[in-house]
């Protein structure tokens, strides 16, 4: 087995960083931010539980999305749709390049 190195960027990141979804209506997406792939989480201080879904169209196959980190595998954030009974819940996607 060949040793790992973090300066390989097939492997390691060659840069990251975070943004914050705050919901319009109680529907929001990410930001069009080219990633490998990302972390979500919502907020702890939301009163309602926040979905997250691979489109705009609210159709009942929504997944819910806690306060631990959720992996997700999306090459752009703007992939990540969220819907909310709470109008104005927020969700941390932390990207990685």
């Amino acid at each position: 087995m060949s040793k790992l190195e973090l300066t390989d960027i097939s492997v390691a990141s060659a840069s990251f960083g975070a943004e914050l979804v705050t919901l319009a209506g109680g529907a929001g997406r990410g930001s069009a931010r080219v990633c490998r792939s990302c972390i979500i989480k919502a907020d702890k201080t939301n009163s309602q539980e926040v979905m997250l879904s691979n489109k705009a169209a609210i159709d009942g196959t929504e997944y819910p999305i806690g306060t631990t980190d959720l992996p997700i595998p999306v090459t752009n954030t703007n992939q990540l749709f969220f819907s909310s009974a709470q109008l104005n819940a927020k969700i941390h996607i932390l990207w990685r390049l």
